[in-house]
């Protein structure tokens, strides 16, 4: 008994045989590359995974000294235990630390980041009390800006502030592939209590004890419910200050029956937030937002949207307020038309059958 032998076709053998359903299968394929190549990203880099580790941890107060004794050199020691570390570099502020860990080429970077959470986790009960819990993030690529946008003009720091962060920020937010806004330079409302230190003295008061008294005060919690019959109400405590002058009102403590209050030891005062960052502009003070993408997306058409929507915005902006473009990506224009003249030359060679 013998078994019957199978006919093997090949794909060349049915093209040669079909030539019709041979043209049909490279039209299709031919079109698929064509809808395919719209929706083609286009960035400077490919994404990746460096293998490199931040590890931040503040210690609000401290000194650098203090910071780099207590804070950074235990975390160094629990840290170097890792193998495959090639670099590890730490910088140290005020009251802050923060250490970058640079991994081989080989080790992976989920595996490293969880190998130097075990040990930040581990070299904890070696850092002072009130040192805040360290934070350990993998370093991403896509979180370097794509677009600085410095705005200024002739109006006070607090109101450029208010432009930059209520008006620009949250038109820019909405452009599709925008993954966040980072405005700094500026400096935000905020109401200042300034304390004379000889009154506090004499009513046995100190800074901690105001600042109890406004967290206890200035807050609106839930009060419950009330039912009555087949209704039902909510309640709450309506505490909030609504005015700065009602500020002076909160009460700190009672000396012989009558009530010491805030205008009694200082005064309120509607101001700005200390100044922590600094931005300029064309040697003029300026509010910095730095544009960052999301995620796998065509960042040049992410920037030419940013670009339209800036000029929108430009529109609406009071009298006296400059929007202008402090960093950007240029070289992203340059890399687009590189690659449609490879795509140009690509498709003449193909036509020309060299």
């Amino acid at each position: 008994m013998f078994a019957q032998a199978i006919p093997v076709v090949n794909l060349s053998e049915i093209c040669v045989k079909r030539p019709v359903f041979a043209f049909m299968l490279i039209f299709f394929l031919v079109t698929l590359g064509l809808f395919s190549y719209k929706d083609l990203g286009l960035d400077l880099f490919p994404r990746t995974d460096p293998a490199t580790v931040n590890v931040e941890v503040r210690l609000p107060g401290a000194s650098p000294e203090e910071v780099a004794g207590q804070v950074i050199i235990p975390l160094e020691e629990a840290i170097s235990a890792i193998s495959g570390i090639s670099e590890m570099r730490a910088y140290i502020f005020e009251g802050s630390g923060r250490m970058s860990i640079q991994f081989v080429l080989e080790r992976d970077i989920g595996e490293a980041a969880e190998d130097v959470r075990e040990k930040v986790s581990a070299a904890m009960r070696k850092l002072p009390p009130n040192a805040l819990p360290p934070s350990v993030t993998k370093s991403d690529p896509d979180s370097d800006p794509i677009i600085t946008l410095a705005v200024s003009g002739k109006r006070s720091q607090r109101e450029l502030t208010e432009i930059a962060d209520k008006i620009i920020r949250r038109s820019i937010e909405t452009v599709d592939g925008v993954g966040g806004i980072d405005v700094f330079g500026g400096r935000q409302r905020q109401i200042n209590v300034f304390l004379e230190i000889d009154k506090l003295n004499a009513y046995n008061l100190s800074a901690q004890d105001v600042d109890r008294a406004i967290r206890s005060e200035n807050v609106e919690t839930p009060g419950g419910r009330i039912t009555r019959g087949p209704t039902e109400l909510e309640v709450r405590t309506m505490g909030r200050v609504e005015k700065v002058a009602d500020f002076g009102n909160i009460i700190l403590k009672n000396v012989g029956g009558a009530p010491v209050r805030i205008r009694d030891i200082g005064y309120a005062e509607d101001g700005m937030a200390e100044r922590r960052s600094f931005g300029y502009h064309q040697n003029k003070p300026a509010v910095m937002l730095e544009i960052r993408r999301q995620v796998g997306v065509n960042t040049v058409k992410v920037v030419e949207d940013i670009l339209k929507r800036v000029e929108n915005v430009k529109r609406n902006l009071p009298s006296g307020v400059e929007v202008s473009i402090f960093f950007f990506f240029q070289i992203l224009k340059d890399l687009e038309l590189n690659f449609q003249n490879i795509y140009s030359h690509g498709c003449k060679t193909t036509m020309l059958g060299k």
